[in-house]
Parts: C-alpha cells; sequence; structure tokens
C-alpha cells in the first residue's frame, strides 16, 4: 500500500506511506499530546478522515481543547465531520466486553465510507484503554490489525502508557507494531519492531527451499549451497535485528528476560538482568541457589515460597528486594512462566524481571507528600477552601468548620457564596479569580450558622492539572478582627517605643554607634547625627573610660546584664545616674554583630515607679468607686476577687468571699454556673439574668455583663464579671406602665370632653335652627348668641380633639389647630357673592398647653368670625391674615431677699396678628370697653394670658396679642 507518502506530522519519523502502524510509549500527557496533535493536524491538513480514540469518556472535552490550541480551524472540521472524537467503549467494547471482529470490521467500514466522502484515506490514532485481562486478546488483534492496516489506505498509531503497562505487555505492543516511539533523554527516537516470530519463519522457509533444491539439482549444488547460504544470512540478519531490538526494548523499559532449567538448575539471564542485579557474567553462577544470593535475605522465604507454588498452581509475579555488590537494596518485579512437558510436569521456566526502585520511592514519596500537604491544610489555622469551576465545594480544612458552624460533609458540595452575608460579592470574587488568576485581599463577611458574622478577607487564586488546564479556586480566608486586634496592639507598641523617654543605643562589637533614639537625644542631649559613627565612650565619664566595653565584653561571653545603676555624661558636661540593660543583637545566622543598650534617667524611672504605684491605687480606686458588683473568677469557678459593692449586695466580706464557688451566693446556682462557665468557652456573656441572695436572704435582680482575662502570654486565667443591679430599673418599668395607663386615661378624657363639647355645639346648631324658623326671631341677638357660643364651643372641641389625637404629648401643636380651626370657620360663614381668602404665616413646631391653647383658640376664633361677619360687608372680595412668631429674650430681674445681684430670666415671646383688609372698625368703637360679647371676651383672654393687646385700623383692621412663656434660666 506504500503507493504514496503520506506527511506524519511527526518530525522524527517524516512521510510515511499507507499502511503504517507504529506505537508509541509515552510517560506524560504532555508527551501524548506533543505526538497525537501534530499527527492528526497532518491528517486533516492533506484531506483524511481521522479517528481519535479516547481512554475516557471525559477526555474527550480535553482533546478539543488540545486540538484547538494547535488547530486554529479544528471547529470547522468537526463540523464537516472530518474527525471524530469517540470514547473506548464505543470504539472496543460490545457489552463490556471486547469483540475483536467487529472492530476489524469497523477499520473497513470506516475507511470505505471516507473514501465515498472523497477523503484520500483513514488516519487512526489512540490511547491504552483495556483492563488487564484482555491485554492477550488485545495483543493477537494488534496482529491482526497490523495485516488489515498494511493492505488498505490507513496509518495508525497506538499509544501506551509506561506506567500502566508491564514489561511483558511493553514488548507484545512493540513486537506488534511496525516501530515504536520512545523518549530518551527529552528527544523522541524512532525504533523498529523486533519481529522474532517472522524470522523464525523466514529460517524455516529457507531451510525447505534449500533442502528441495538440493533434491532437484545435485549438478548445481554449489549454486544451490550459495543462494541457500545469502537466504540463511538474510534470515539470521534478521534475527539478530529482532534481537537486537528486543534488548533495546529491554533495555528502554529496564526488563531483563531469564530461562531456568528446572530439572538441572541452569539459569540464563538477558544483559539487561545483569545491569538489574549489578553482576557480570563472569560473577554469576548460572544456577538457582547462586540467584537466591542475591536475594535481600529478609525475602528470599518470601521468594523461595513464590517459587514453589508458581511450580505446582499458577506462576505468580511477585515484587521483592535484591542487594547490589555495593550493597544498595533495589526492589524488582518478577514474572514467570511456567512450561509442563507431556506429563504436566515443570520441566523449565521463563519471565522477566523490571527494576521497580524508582517507581516505589515515587509511589512512596507521593504517599508521604500527600499526607504532608494534608496536614498541612488541617494543621492552618486560617479557613481554606477549594471550590470546582461550578462554583461549589470541593474540600475544606477543620478552620472552615469552625468558622461557619458546618462539617465537612455538609459543606463539600454546597455553593461557597452561600456562607457569607453578600452571595453576589462571593460571586463576583470567584468570576475575577478564574480571569485574572487571582486575587489578594478581598473583604467579605462569613457567617456561622448560628447567625455570627466574622470579617474576612480572602486571597484566592486558580488551580492546574498536570497539563496547565484550571481546575478550580483554592482560597485561604483570614480573620480579620484578630488581625485589626493585632495591628492595634502592633501600633500601640511602635508608639510606645516611638514615645518612650528611654535612651535606646545599638553598639557595634567594636564599640561604635550604630543607632540612636529620641529618648537617648533627651536623656544624652546629643542628636542623632553628632553621635552615629562616634565611639560610645563619648558618654562616659572620665573615671568610668572603657567601662561600656567591659559590659559589651560580658555579654560576649553570654553573661546577661539588667538595671545596672551606673554614671553617664551629658553633652553639657552634667553626670547623670541611669539604669542600663545590655542586650545582644543577633543576624539570621544566630552569629552576634551588636550590643543594644536601654538607659534609663533613675529619676525618671523613679517618677515613673510612683506613677505605677499611684495608677495602681487608681484603678483600685475605680473598681471600688464602683456602684457595680465586680468579681474576679478562676478557671475552677472560685471567687478571686471582689468590690465593696459585692460586699454590700451579698453580706458576706471580701474575706469571706474571696476561695468561695462563685455560683453559691445565688437563687439558682446552676444558672450561675452555667453562666461564667459559657464566658470560658465564648470569651464573654453580655445581660445575663441572675439573682443575688444577700445573707439576710434579700433577692436582688441582677443583669451580668462578663468576659474573659488573661496574663501577659494570651492564656486565660480568669473571668471579670460585673452585675448591674436592675431592681430600680424594673421598678422604673413599672412606674412607666403607669404613666402610660395615666396617659391612656388622659386621651380617653379628652375624647370624652371632645364628644360632649360637640353634642353641645350640635344642640346650639339645633336651637338657632329652630329659633330662626320664627318670623320674629330671625334677626334677633339671641340667634346671633347662640351661633357664636357654637362657635366657641366648636373651637374648644377642637382642642381636645387636637390633644386625644397628639398621642403621648399633653401640648397642642398650635399652627395645625389654628388651620383647622379657620378653616372651620370659613366654612361656617360662607358668602356667595364675596370672594374672602385667608392668608397664614406661623411657624412650625410651636407647641402650647392647655392653659394657653385654649384662649388663644378663643381668641382667633372670635377675631376670624368678626372679620368674616362684618369687615367685607358691600364688597366682592377680601383678605385675612394670621400670623405666629416668636423669639428668644432674656430679661434681668433682681434676686429675692434684698439681694442685689441680679439673674436673667429667659422667656420666649409670642406674637400673634389677625388682620383683614376690610371696611374697619370705626373710630367710635372702644374695643377695650366693647359693649360687644365678642370684643370683651377677647380683651379677657388677652389679660388672663398676661399678654398684650393692640389694635390698628388703618386700611382694615389688626389685631396684634403677645404673650410670653418662660423658659430655663
Amino acid at each position: 500500500m506504500g503507493e504514496s507518502l503520506r506527511k506524519s506530522g511527526i518530525d522524527v519519523i517524516g512521510d510515511v506511506p499507507w499502511g503504517t502502524h507504529f506505537c508509541q510509549f509515552y510517560q506524560t500527557r504532555e508527551d501524548l499530546v506533543g505526538i497525537l496533535v501534530p499527527y492528526f493536524k497532518a491528517g486533516l491538513e492533506n484531506n483524511e478522515f481521522c479517528i481519535w480514540v479516547t481512554s475516557q469518556v471525559q477526555d474527550i472535552e480535553e482533546a478539543k481543547e488540545d486540538l484547538k490550541r494547535a488547530i486554529p480551524a479544528i471547529d470547522a472540521y468537526m463540523e464537516k465531520g472530518q474527525i471524530e472524537i469517540i470514547p473506548y467503549t464505543d470504539w472496543y467494547l460490545t457489552e463490556v466486553t471486547f469483540d475483536p471482529e467487529r472492530v476489524l470490521n469497523s477499520w473497513v467500514e470506516k475507511l470505505n465510507s471516507a473514501m465515498e466522502d472523497s477523503y484520500e484515506g483513514l488516519r487512526f490514532g489512540n490511547t491504552l484503554w483495556l483492563e488487564k485481562e484482555n491485554w492477550h486478546g488485545f495483543a493477537g488483534y494488534e496482529k491482526e490489525a497490523d495485516n488489515i492496516i498494511g493492505n488498505h489506505r490507513i496509518i495508525a498509531l497506538c499509544t501506551y502508557s509506561l506506567d500502566r503497562c508491564k514489561a511483558t505487555e511493553i514488548i507484545d505492543a512493540a513486537i506488534n507494531h511496525q516501530f515504536s516511539l520512545i523518549k530518551r533523554e527529552g528527544k523522541w527516537e524512532q525504533i523498529e519492531s523486533p519481529r522474532l516470530k517472522k524470522a523464525e519463519e523466514t529460517v524455516f522457509q529457507a531451510s525447505k527451499e534449500a533442502e528441495a533444491n538440493l533434491k532437484e539439482a545435485h549438478d548445481n549444488l554449489e549454486k544451490l549451497v550459495e543462494e541457500r547460504t545469502v537466504q540463511l544470512e538474510k534470515a539470521y540478519k534478521a534475527l539478530k535485528e529482532s534481537e537486537e531490538g528486543l534488548a533495546e526494548a529491554q533495555k528502554m523499559a529496564h526488563i531483563g528476560s531469564w530461562t531456568w532449567n528446572i530439572a538441572t538448575g541452569e539459569l540464563q539471564w538477558s544483559d539487561e538482568v545483569y545491569c538489574i542485579f549489578g553482576r557480570g557474567p563472569q560473577e554469576f553462577g548460572s544456577t538457582y541457589n547462586s540467584f537466591l544470593k542475591y536475594v535481600h535475605p529478609e525475602d528470599r522465604d518470601y521468594v523461595i515460597d513464590a517459587i514453589k507454588k508458581g511450580l505446582s498452581e499458577e506462576p505468580q509475579s511477585i515484587d521483592y528486594r535484591i542487594l547490589l555488590p555495593d550493597g544498595e537494596e533495589r526492589t524488582v518485579h518478577t514474572q514467570a512462566e511456567i512450561i509442563l512437558d507431556e506429563n504436566n510436569i515443570p520441566v523449565r521456566a521463563k519471565g522477566i524481571v523490571q527494576d521497580i526502585t524508582e517507581r516505589r520511592k515515587t509511589e512512596e514519596a507521593l504517599r508521604l507528600s500527600n499526607i504532608y500537604n494534608r496536614r498541612l491544610v488541617e494543621a492552618s489555622l486560617d479557613p481554606l477552601v477549594t471550590i470546582g469551576l461550578d462554583g461549589k465545594i470541593a474540600d475544606t480544612n477543620v478552620a472552615t468548620e469552625l468558622i461557619t458552624g458546618y462539617s465537612r460533609d455538609e459543606l463539600i458540595g454546597t455553593r461557597s457564596s452561600d456562607y457569607f452575608t453578600e452571595p453576589e460579592k462571593v460571586i463576583k470574587a470567584y468570576k475575577q479569580v478564574l480571569v485574572q488568576g487571582e486575587i489578594r485581599d478581598y473583604p467579605l463577611e462569613i457567617q456561622h450558622r448560628d447567625g455570627y458574622i466574622t470579617p474576612v478577607l480572602v486571597n484566592a487564586s486558580v488551580y492546574k492539572d498536570e497539563n496547565g488546564k484550571v481546575r478550580g479556586v483554592f482560597a485561604s480566608v483570614h480573620d480579620i478582627t484578630e488581625r485589626k486586634k493585632a495591628e492595634e496592639k502592633i501600633q500601640m507598641l511602635a508608639n510606645v517605643v516611638e514615645s518612650s523617654d528611654d535612651a535606646i543605643i545599638t553598639k557595634s562589637l567594636d564599640g561604635m554607634i550604630t543607632s540612636w533614639n529620641r529618648g537617648a537625644e533627651q536623656i544624652y542631649g546629643y542628636s542623632a547625627e553628632e553621635v552615629l559613627g562616634k565611639n560610645v565612650s563619648i558618654i562616659e565619664p572620665e573615671n568610668l573610660k572603657g567601662e561600656t566595653k567591659q559590659l559589651a565584653e560580658k555579654i560576649e561571653q553570654g553573661e546577661k546584664i539588667h538595671h545596672s545603676e551606673t554614671l553617664r555624661l551629658k553633652k553639657d558636661g552634667t553626670i547623670i545616674n541611669i539604669s542600663i540593660t545590655l542586650s545582644p543583637v543577633f543576624d539570621v545566622s544566630g552569629e552576634l554583630i551588636a550590643v543594644s543598650t536601654i538607659a534609663r534617667n533613675t529619676t525618671e524611672r523613679r517618677k515613673a515607679e510612683e506613677a505605677l504605684r499611684l495608677s495602681n491605687i487608681y484603678n483600685r480606686s475605680l473598681i471600688e468607686a464602683s456602684l457595680d458588683p465586680l468579681v474576679t473568677i478562676g478557671p475552677d469557678g472560685k471567687i478571686t476577687d471582689v468590690n465593696a459593692a459585692t460586699e454590700l449586695i451579698t453580706g458576706y466580706s471580701r474575706d469571706e468571699l474571696i476561695g468561695t464557688d462563685f455560683s453559691d451566693y445565688f437563687t439558682e446556682p446552676e444558672e450561675a454556673s452555667k453562666g461564667y462557665q459559657q464566658v470560658f468557652v465564648e470569651g464573654e456573656v453580655r445581660d445575663y439574668p441572675l439573682e443575688i441572695q444577700h445573707r439576710d436572704g434579700h433577692i436582688t435582680p441582677v443583669l451580668y455583663n462578663a468576659s474573659v482575662y488573661k496574663d501577659e502570654s494570651g492564656k486565660v486565667i480568669g473571668v471579670f464579671a460585673a452585675a448591674r443591679d436592675i431592681t430600680e430599673l424594673k421598678k422604673t418599668e413599672e412606674v412607666l406602665k403607669q404613666k402610660m395607663g395615666e396617659l391612656a386615661r388622659k386621651r380617653e378624657i379628652h375624647h370624652r370632653i371632645k364628644n360632649n363639647l360637640q353634642v353641645i355645639s350640635s344642640l346650639l346648631a339645633l336651637q338657632a335652627e329652630k329659633l330662626g324658623s320664627k318670623e320674629y326671631i330671625k334677626r334677633s341677638e339671641i340667634l346671633e348668641a347662640f351661633r357664636e357660643s357654637q362657635d366657641r364651643v366648636a373651637s374648644i372641641a377642637l382642642i381636645h380633639e387636637e390633644l386625644h389625637e397628639g398621642g403621648e404629648s399633653d401640648t397642642l401643636s398650635f399652627s395645625p389647630y389654628i388651620e383647622r380651626l379657620v378653616e372651620n370657620l370659613f366654612h361656617i360663614y360662607r358668602f356667595e357673592n364675596v370672594d374672602i381668602r385667608l392668608k397664614t404665616d406661623m411657624e412650625e413646631d410651636v407647641f402650647f398647653d392647655m392653659d394657653t391653647a385654649v384662649p388663644l383658640g378663643i381668641i382667633v376664633n372670635e377675631l376670624v368670625s368678626n372679620s368674616l361677619k362684618h369687615a367685607f360687608s358691600g364688597r366682592k372680595e377680601g383678605e385675612i391674615q394670621i400670623k405666629l412668631h416668636r423669639q428668644e429674650v432674656s430679661r434681668s430681674k433682681r434676686s429675692s431677699y434684698g439681694s442685689r445681684r441680679e439673674r436673667d430670666i429667659k422667656r420666649t415671646e409670642f406674637t400673634l396678628i389677625v388682620l383683614d383688609n376690610g371696611v374697619g372698625i370705626p373710630e367710635a368703637v372702644d374695643f377695650e370697653n366693647s359693649d360687644t360679647l365678642g370684643l370683651q371676651l377677647v380683651s379677657i383672654l388677652v389679660e388672663q394670658l398676661d399678654g398684650e393687646l393692640e389694635l390698628k385700623r388703618d386700611n382694615g383692621t389688626e389685631f396684634t396679642i403677645r404673650i410670653s412663656v418662660r423658659g430655663n434660666s
């Protein structure tokens, strides 16, 4: 079928003819893809129909991605139908069994279909797919497939993973293909197939032909011998090439072969076996016993037992250790086949040996690495989580369980966003990681299953498989609550150092000053620029020269120097007393490189000690001054300290309380015990209700707030609890309840008064209507009096209605009330032919009590009613204005008891103006001595309010009323 050469796409092979059937042995997926992708690319570009059979169904998408990276137009080829990517189950298996006949027929059917579609031929590629029990049948299938491929327009590449194939399987694969591809030292090499069986057939055929020729032509013996010799040389050469190929294959796979004559004990090894055992042919005794000497003593019995079982039962594949001449221990795998005579007696054994030491080491290293990695994950105090491409959690650690309140089994398979207060923000972050590859310090909040929320910062990045394909996201979560506390603590410490009055100096081992802080400047008077690089003796008095050097030498010898009292010299020549502490400074390798000195002015230290003593007294005073009972409790539940308030509320002295059980002083000891234990678990409790029982039996209800307190190392050493006496709170609640009842009663009273006044108003209206129906009384003052009384009653009723609707307040919002009142008056005094407008300018949030609101309401009622009735007589239009303003005024008032000292009285003055642009009140009318009931009522009410009344008659009528309300002095 080699009528034309085809491009293989593989550089080491070049062009190949139709009928080429070869294989590839690979170790990594990169090796596999690096051959298959260019192989198929060449087929597609040269109009060949291509089939890629994958080992797993899920590999189909990966194969498409691999092709797409190398062939931009792959989608067009697939849409055209020029390439098929199918799983091995569809190509090789029928109902989970391997059917070689069906597969061989499929080759021809696919080729015929491709030729009908005008393709040049068929290009095929697959990966190892079958289980070990099917290997023998598959090897036979490969032989038949080789015959079919060799006679058709087909090129086939079969690939095998070295990690999944045993040595005999590698040899079978190499024999049943025309050549093999193997990678050595990073380069692909082409190795011809060792066709032992073909060579034997060639030798046998050559012998038969030579014998036939000998019988037929005795007279041409020399010629026949020559021809036979040539044939035998060819057969021998073929055999030699096959043997060399076999040896090369064994060397390539680190596999050696052996045969054992059971009767004689003779043992024969291939070259590779000698290499595996580290022996030369001259060192080996060629016997079974010699072989056993090289087996590790601890495995020798195991190997002997396996051989015995193999002779009486099925041969076994075993792994055991051997010892090389230099003592090195190696692990090998041996597989054997027993040959029986006609009586089924074992006479010979043959098999292979493979050095699997490196594989074992790799497997063990991988196992230990997995254990180590998992322990690292679980050891992390930060929550760690892996998330799949579907956004669901794939794995977590214990810290994640703690921060969410859910177990690992509950978390896996759920959406990661479900455990945050802002799921949309989490989804956005997840997508950002997939796009950018990572995120750093992404702020989120995790919600525990009990509702507790933890602020965190998330760092996340994608993780990939061995082919570089993104498989998901790995995220680590850091609780920034504690970090913020730590940062605050670090900042606090930094501020302490920066503001420290101590001189902190670093000097090299030769005495040169290398650092000088602000405290040193203050104590010694030298600036850092003045002393850096100079010898530390600059601050030593003459009689103490060299003292610092002597102290530094002690530090170098491992001695400790703490608070050593000495003298030093300031820049101005003053001798000062100081206390110094010297400490060694080491580099990263632990080598001493400098000495650090902390110096403190003794006077300042004494001041600080005195301040500390006073501070302790002050703190204790604060504790004792607290009106709330305060108590500290040890881990054993015993009281360790109390304040005076605790003595008062319990009736026991401090000495009596200390050392006793905290829970003994409550009506419910179990609840008290439960409360402080909860503090040790959760760190704090708030508003925990209990009842303290005094030694005289009196019970006090309290609310406890408590938290743990720690020593300088951060270890919890007890609980600090403060009790708030809520007796008065409960009393206050009861008083408030009573006041609310009183307020409800007041509202009911306002409601009833309003209803009664409305009834009176309605009766007055009915009476007025009844009187008005009588001719002799229609225009009488009696009827008018009824109507005015009705208006006044309605005005007062409206106030009570406002107070009823006002809820809890006893005051009236005056401006809205006036607007409702005037609106009602305009409704009562409607004039068909007169357009009267109302204009108001009243401040908001003006509130009056009943004593002020009722008189002012009646005043406005009288003045507006009067304007509506009399101001616009004979006119077609008019305007009434109501204004209300206030201002703060301060008046001086002489103190009582004859004191000359004056004090300011703050008051709020209100000005109410009611005006119209009507005909006005005649000059002859004296409103202060008016005979009309309305004006008399206005004057009386203004006087009742201790106010001032002013009347202007220009361009209408304008009444101005001023009243004042007393404020805070």
